[in-house]
């Protein structure tokens, strides 16, 4: 994690983004959002930017693809894979 920026290392503040979503009845919806919080999008942006300036690697460019997949679906899941991805790099 040497080579991570301090911008990089905020995806651990990211739970601070997070829509909560109360269950609606007949309604299948995600537990949680982060993909439209303005927040998140600021962060996003600024990791990617850091991101572009590591050296180039599939782990990096995994990690670019990942942050733009976000889109309400599956954030849950997405956000614990971009965590990881994160710590490695």
């Amino acid at each position: 994690m040497d080579n991570m920026t301090e911008e990089l290392r905020k995806v651990d503040n990211l739970d601070l983004f997070i829509i909560h979503h109360p269950p609606r009845q007949g309604l299948v919806q995600p537990e949680f959002t982060l993909y439209d919080s303005e927040g998140f999008i600021d962060w996003k942006e600024k990791a990617k930017y850091e991101l572009r300036k590591l050296k180039p690697s599939k782990e990096v460019d995994d990690v670019i693809e990942l942050l733009d997949s976000f889109n309400g679906r599956s954030d849950k899941r997405k956000l614990k894979n971009l965590k990881a991805k994160i710590h490695v790099i």
